[in-house]
């Protein structure tokens, strides 16, 4: 145990180095996310994980209004559809790293990264150097500006990514990690020697006219340089496409990945409010993804929690968007059949969303066709099946299944520390052998098993009072088609309380009465509902014994909405499901309707709204209170 916590401590301080000092990461965020996952949950203390996610020496800052991530499209008609009732803003989506700056009394007082949307690191001194940035501006008022640092193409290319740059074996690998990695330095003479620029395209602060363009031109006024953008007169295809093909043929200082369209007037932006984190009113048409060839070296398959085995290729590791790529999806056995991939043939792949490696189309195909079937279920061993897309393992004790069924509970309802590994050995050394056993386990089980006592009282400490939505748990069944999103919308419109459904579930059968409510999903989601809830109601009832479900409480906050803003000691989405489950609505702004804003430490711009309008603030532990 001890040599592989090392070796995973060792791996992330190489990436994170890899990142934040060379700029030059060599796997993706999300397989960097999985190792520190895997060392959270060996070792949750160990010191390398204090630098993980931030330069050693930030300082966290919480947003006052979320700094989301835009929606993204391939097809300039979805930017019509969505958008094309309002008049747009277009301008070109540059690909560097968002910035929000806080001005008070006229002088530059803090610079905060974008982060995970909602908080971000303090970057100040470092933003002090960047070209563009002024340090005063001629207006007192409290404003926050936002929009991208950037390395200029001229600087970088040729010079900044050539081998041996600054030291770097290989240069850099792209202007936008190496702004990010300048504004991360512990030295701002590095930041001021990688000459990053910034350029705004947005102000936050009261007083000015609700039109995105007019607050374009604000931002020139105080001295920013602004993002150029076009104002067409009205909004339809023809134009849509003109303005993309002037952005991607026009030479621009700094590189540029898409076009943004965003809604002119912010007032009906924030009227839509946000998908996630990203904003209703404005939308990404995205250039041509990098696309890359690779080698198909063998196919892997893999059983999910439901038994369905699905294909991954292994390919030579390949860079393609800034990450080095050593596998691509393969979707389901009818995709590979159709797309007629097999090992040996030379393929051209892209990484969808800039997320998921995927194949785009096979370039050479090979004379002899191996698939790699899996007649078995690479598991347990057990005959596999198709069925329909998908080729399944129908061995309902198949220890992938249990393991990724376990994970899969614990996931959703939000219990942290516990990686694959880990469950794979509470199954073997039999520690868990129903799914709800695993809230039963103590500190003595788990050392009589090998684990050791720090980690294990972590996991004890995880495992305890856990508190749970009716949709979430309802959730860890695992039925087919069924999220919390889907659980929501069936209480929502049955007028029945989600404490009241899992009452009914329970028992296994649900009164005809309300069967009309769970019909309106469609024929397919109320017939895997219907059937799950008899084939699991025995996991769920198990699992009601073992969490608190905080539907136990609706009604204390029924027709009340709150808007959550600043640090506070539980996690921000803890502090939401806590107020949905008590009837109230979640917004994500400031609004004159809002009945309350919960403020935390370091709370911004919301803060100073909400004061004006005259909207009622509580803390957490008043907010506690009120449940």
């Amino acid at each position: 145990m001890d040599k592989r916590i090392e070796e995973l401590a060792e791996q992330i301080a190489y990436h994170n180095n890899r990142y934040y000092n060379m700029d030059s990461p060599e796997i993706s965020d999300v397989e960097y996310d999985i190792l520190v996952k895997q060392l959270r949950a060996l070792d949750p203390s160990h010191p390398v994980l204090n630098d993980v996610g931030r330069a050693v020496y930030g300082q966290k800052f919480t947003h006052g209004t979320v700094m989301g991530s835009l929606a993204k499209c391939h097809d300039p008609a979805e930017i019509v559809e969505k958008l094309g009732q309002h008049s747009l803003i277009l301008m070109p989506k540059i690909d560097g790293c968002s910035l929000a700056l806080h001005y008070e009394k006229g002088r530059l007082v803090r610079a905060v990264t974008r982060g995970d949307g909602y908080v971000g690191e303090l970057v100040t001194e470092n933003a002090k150097v960047v070209e563009g940035i002024p340090l005063e501006i001629n207006d007192k008022r409290s404003l926050e500006i936002r929009g991208e640092a950037y390395i200029p193409k001229g600087e970088f290319y040729g010079t900044m990514d050539q081998p041996g740059y600054a030291g770097f074996e290989k240069g850099l690998a792209n202007p936008r990690n190496a702004a990010a990695g300048a504004l991360r330095q512990k030295d701002s003479a590095m930041t001021k020697e990688r000459k990053v620029h910034f350029v705004a395209y947005k102000l936050l602060g009261e007083g000015f006219e609700p039109s995105l363009a007019s607050n374009i031109e604000s931002l020139g006024n105080l001295g920013f340089n602004e993002v150029p953008f076009w104002l067409p007169h009205s909004v339809d295809l023809l134009k849509i496409k003109d303005v993309i093909f002037r952005a991607e043929a026009t030479t621009w200082a700094f590189d540029i990945d898409g076009v943004v369209a965003v809604i002119d007037d912010q007032r009906v932006v924030e009227e839509l409010g946000y998908s996630g984190k990203c904003p209703k009113g404005a939308i990404a048409f995205k250039f041509e993804t990098e696309k890359k060839r690779a080698v198909i070296k063998d196919i892997v398959w893999q059983t999910g929690r439901t038994g369905k085995i699905t294909p991954v290729a292994t390919i030579d590791p390949t860079a393609i968007c800034g990450s080095t790529v050593a596998r691509i999806t393969l979707h389901n056995l009818q995709w590979l059949k159709k797309a007629d991939i097999a090992i040996g043939d030379t393929v051209l792949f892209e990484k969808a969303n800039e997320i998921i490696p995927e194949v785009v189309e096979v370039l050479e195909r090979q004379g002899r066709r191996d698939i790699n079937y899996p007649f078995q279920c690479p598991s347990c061993e057990h005959s596999t099946e198709e069925d329909g897309a998908d080729i399944v393992c129908v061995n309902p004790a198949c220890f992938a299944q249990a393991v990724q069924h376990l994970r899969f509970i614990l996931e959703t309802l939000g219990v942290k520390g516990m990686d694959v590994t880990t469950l794979q050995g509470m199954l073997n050394y039999r520690i868990v052998r129903e799914p709800w056993t695993i809230f039963d386990i103590t500190i003595d089980e788990l050392v009589e098993s090998g684990y050791g006592k720090t980690e294990s009282a972590k996991w004890i400490a995880a495992l305890s009072n856990v508190q749970a939505t009716p949709e979430q748990v309802l959730t860890c069944l695992g039925i087919e088609g069924w999220g919390e999103t889907m659980f929501e919308n069936l209480f929502a419109k049955s007028k029945i309380s989600g404490h009241e459904w899992i009452g009914m579930f329970n028992s296994g059968e649900i009164p005809a009465r309300y069967l009309t409510a769970v019909a309106e999903a469609g024929p397919v989601r109320s017939r895997a509902l219907l059937a799950g809830i008899h084939d699991k109601h025995e996991l769920l009832k198990e699992l009601t014994k073992r969490i608190a479900i905080l539907c136990q409480v609706v009604g204390k906050l029924t027709g009340k909405s709150f808007c959550v803003t600043g640090t506070l000691s539980k996690g921000r989405k803890e502090i939401q499901a806590m107020i949905k489950a008590a009837g109230g609505i979640v917004k994500d702004s400031v609004s004159k309707d809002l009945s309350f804003l919960v403020v935390g430490d370091d709370a911004g711009s919301k803060l100073e709204k909400a004061t004006k309008i005259g909207i009622p603030t509580l803390t957490e532990q008043q907010l506690l209170e009120m449940l």
